[in-house]
């Protein structure tokens, strides 16, 4: 059973758990609540336009708005909730840009626009979202670089820009993201070196640059990345050798460095001994003997 009302003015937290349908005009019935800082209308059957809906809620800290079937752009009015933590719109249609002004919601700590329909390039002034841990964009169709200025997110502790149209350099500067535990470019367009200063990424859990352009060898500073459980390298244009470094990374369990041109002896590690055939395809065939 759900809480729902058409007077908006004291309401505070909005909740809709029945499995209804709902417009999106109908979100701002009433010329919106003052109060209103909490939205969660999971298990439901909205859709509409979004491009305007929720702006009017001044002082909203909290929204989740994914799965539904939502269409329109992103409202530069949403960087103009100065209390807004958390916006959550993955898996709906929304198209267009991600729009400048979003910047300005400098207590956001978790951004979710994945598996929507943006274009355009990623805003360069992330960096001023300092409070930033979880930034998932991937699932769009976003081009250009990734901005160096996402080195300078200290509490960044997820970062997901996989399956879009980036391309360019891996940035050094997210060497800098001290913090991080989850980093996915896969599935881009990233070409040149894996900068090296990525190794200074000593609490990273997993780690997956898969379906891009990558080539030259991988840093020995790899070695370093003692947390590290999880690395997918496959499908790039890698060569030389492996790193000797590699030994010590006793906590990786799954490995996928297919379809690369890298030789030499394979890691005396259990994740490379006993990785399956598909996670060395396309290496030379004494590593899959």
């Amino acid at each position: 059973m759900g809480r729902c009302t058409h007077n908006l003015k004291i309401l505070h937290f909005w909740e809709l758990f029945t499995q209804v349908s709902y417009k999106a005009e109908y979100l701002k019935r009433d010329g919106g609540s003052s109060s209103l800082y909490k939205v969660r209308l999971e298990g439901n059957q909205l859709s509409g336009n979004i491009s305007e809906d929720f702006g009017i809620y001044l002082n909203l800290n909290y929204i989740d708005l994914s799965d539904y079937n939502f269409y329109g752009e992103l409202s530069p009015r949403w960087g103009k909730r100065k209390n807004l933590t958390s916006l959550k719109m993955s898996n709906n249609n929304i198209s267009r840009g991600i729009p400048l002004a979003l910047v300005e919601a400098t207590q956001l700590s978790l951004l979710d626009l994945s598996s929507n329909h943006l274009v355009g390039e990623i805003p360069t002034k992330f960096d001023s979202l300092v409070s930033l841990f979880d930034l998932k964009l991937n699932d769009n169709q976003l081009s250009g670089n990734i901005p160096p200025e996402l080195g300078g997110l200290p509490n960044l502790v997820t970062l997901n820009l996989a399956a879009n149209k980036l391309s360019g350099s891996i940035p050094q500067e997210l060497g800098d993201c001290m913090q991080l535990l989850n980093l996915s470019l896969s599935n881009n367009r990233h070409g040149e070196n894996i900068p090296l200063e990525l190794g200074q990424l000593h609490g990273l859990e997993s780690l997956d640059f898969g379906d891009n352009l990558l080539s030259s060898k991988i840093p020995e500073q790899f070695g370093a990345l003692q947390r590290l459980k999880t690395l997918n390298l496959s499908h790039n244009e890698l060569d030389g050798f492996l790193p000797s470094s590699f030994d010590s990374m006793l906590a990786l369990s799954s490995v996928d460095i297919s379809n690369n041109q890298m030789e030499g002896p394979l890691p005396h590690i259990r994740a490379f001994q006993e990785a399956p055939f598909e996670s060395l395809r396309g290496l030379p065939t004494s590593w899959g003997s």
